[in-house]
């Protein structure tokens, strides 16, 4: 379905993340909106400037809410499923009904919304399902692993889905290239982090996905965005620069009295371990090509940032190589760098 004008197009998530943005192209082009969320004074405000949008309050967690919100949307040409909530963090430290919770928005929602809609485009014989499911769809990530199998279950699902769909005349987009940006829902907030940029990017991807299949074949990582960056992910993007071109100056300036490094390698504690213990950062810096840093994805609130990254390095233990990474940093009041931790992944295939 390449034609949206005039299409009615139910978006979930709407005030929160990519939202706005979906819902100002879809505007733009000329698109029937129904915008749902939880938050209805952002929804009726988001109104006032996307005339004749409609709206429908709904909080996707709760299962009646989710059937309402398909009775209610009436027929409809398009569905995006674009709402989410944050779950990152050790994954002890979630409760069952957080986990619970996660589960029914980023996913669960979706898959009952489509099995609810998809019979009335199937009858029209026409019809197309647009899927957020974001980077962490491709990418596992050590602390974001509730969110990994939101995003993970809403890919597989939707690209099994366009199979099944193949001739039907209704299609189905998987989109991925991008991280989401800012709250959620518009209320809630990241427990360890948010997403950073992508929102406008990942609205023209979810607009150029109207084909009659899967998308997922396409999806890849992708550099966030530097407009809408937090606090702690600006802070631990510039320490990336300022080390890998050796900026050892800068790199010390960043960081907390009581700073503390944790990987498999080393536990350091305090400035001058970080900088120049034997494991510090000074001695492993030294064997990295200057300005061949990478960033390939990141995330992030003010007080807390991840992000995925690789440099090439030359000569020393590691010799020439490709080296990736990610890591984590926890800001201290002071916005410096108190906690800096390398994590494991697993380099999407």
């Amino acid at each position: 379905m390449k034609e949206i004008k005039n299409r009615t197009v139910p978006l979930t998530g709407a005030p929160g993340g990519i939202g706005p943005h979906l819902a100002s192209r879809l505007h733009a082009e000329g698109a029937s909106l129904v915008l749902s969320g939880r938050n209805r004074a952002e929804l009726e405000r988001m109104v006032t400037t996307l005339a004749p949008a409609h709206v429908i309050v709904a909080d996707l967690n709760r299962e009646d809410d989710v059937q309402q919100l398909a009775a209610a949307a009436g027929p409809i040409d398009i569905l995006i499923a674009n709402a989410a909530v944050p779950a990152s963090g050790e994954l002890v430290t979630f409760s069952i009904e957080e986990i619970d919770r996660a589960l029914n928005v980023n996913l669960r929602s979706a898959m009952v919304l489509v099995d609810l809609l998809l019979p009335g485009m199937l009858s029209r014989g026409t019809g197309h399902i647009v899927l957020m499911a974001s980077i962490q769809g491709k990418m596992p990530t050590a602390l974001v692993s509730v969110y990994n199998a939101t995003k993970f279950g809403l890919r597989g699902f939707g690209l099994a889905l366009g199979q099944e769909l193949r001739n039907s005349g209704v299609g189905v987009s998987v989109c991925g290239r991008h991280a989401p940006a800012g709250r959620f829902d518009g209320q809630t907030p990241w427990r360890h982090g948010v997403p950073a940029g992508g929102g406008r990017a990942a609205a023209r991807e979810a607009l150029r996905s109207r084909r009659g299949r899967a998308e997922g074949g396409s999806m890849s990582e992708s550099k966030a965005g530097t407009k809408t960056e937090s606090r702690a992910v600006a802070l631990a993007r510039a320490h990336l620069e300022a080390w890998t071109n050796h900026d050892f100056d800068a790199a010390r300036g960043n960081l907390a009295k009581d700073v503390q490094f944790c990987s498999p390698a080393a536990n350091l504690a305090g400035i001058d371990e970080y900088m120049d213990a034997p494991r510090g950062l000074t001695q492993f810096a030294k064997q990295v090509v200057r300005g061949s840093l990478r960033i390939i994805a990141a995330m992030g609130d003010e007080r807390n940032a991840l992000i995925r990254y690789e440099v090439s390095t030359e000569g020393g233990p590691i010799g020439s190589k490709v080296f990736p990474s990610a890591q984590t940093w926890l800001l201290d009041d002071n916005g410096k760098i108190k906690i800096e931790r390398i994590i494991p992944y697993v380099s999407p295939r």
